[in-house]
């Protein structure tokens, strides 16, 4: 049998269940996992998530619960500490700074640039409007040694800026690269996540 996503089944877990033939241990897990509202909204599924949270908490765990009847779909359990980049943006390499900036205001800092010989901070941008110049530093994906430090995630590059920093005495020029969108990403609370993969393309994550 093919699993059909959760917003496409019945609004009542009882029908779900029974559409899916989920009296199955590992089909119940599976169902109440995608639920969008959390594996444990249903009153239904909580009896089934502690006993699988339970299970997973185990050493050794129990093994992985499987359903027959779902022959589309795999679950998948992980330890990710930080969510996915939102749609549109990818995580910032390891170490690289990031400045965020409107295209527009990018190409109008860029204008204003005027190369002078033998000065070197006099080519960069002297004045930077306030709040602008956050440089945020990525950690790639994420993992446990990235000490709690935020997640980056960028949008479009634009190219590369330099802006003076320093004082006056000793100048100095930092060059970074802008993008069109920066946010970050905290880290999960619950690094523990299962992934349901329905015709080999990621359906749902699940903290838990």
């Amino acid at each position: 049998m093919r699993f059909v996503p959760y917003f496409l089944l019945p609004l009542t877990l009882s029908g779900i269940l029974n559409i899916a033939h989920a009296d199955e241990y590992g089909c119940k897990v599976m169902m109440c996992m995608s639920n969008p509202q959390g594996p444990m909204a249903e009153p239904q599924c909580r009896e089934t998530i502690q006993k699988f949270i339970r299970g997973q908490s185990k050493k050794p765990k129990d093994p992985h619960p499987t359903c027959e009847e779902a022959q589309n779909t795999q679950m998948q359990i992980a330890m990710r500490p930080y969510d996915q980049c939102p749609s549109g943006t990818s995580a910032l390499g390891l170490d690289s700074e990031a400045l965020m900036l409107q295209p527009a205001l990018y190409v109008q800092l860029l204008q204003q640039i005027r190369p002078v010989p033998g000065r070197v901070w006099e080519r960069a941008v002297l004045e930077m409007p306030a709040g602008s110049t956050t440089v945020y530093t990525g950690i790639g994906e994420g993992d446990q040694s990235a000490g709690g430090r935020n997640k980056v995630c960028v949008g479009n590059r634009l190219g590369p800026i330099s802006f003076k920093s320093g004082t006056d005495e000793e100048p100095s020029v930092t060059t970074v690269t802008v993008y069109d969108q920066v946010t970050t990403i905290a880290p999960a609370t619950v690094p523990r996540v299962m992934d349901i993969y329905v015709d080999q393309k990621l359906y749902r994550s699940t903290r838990f």
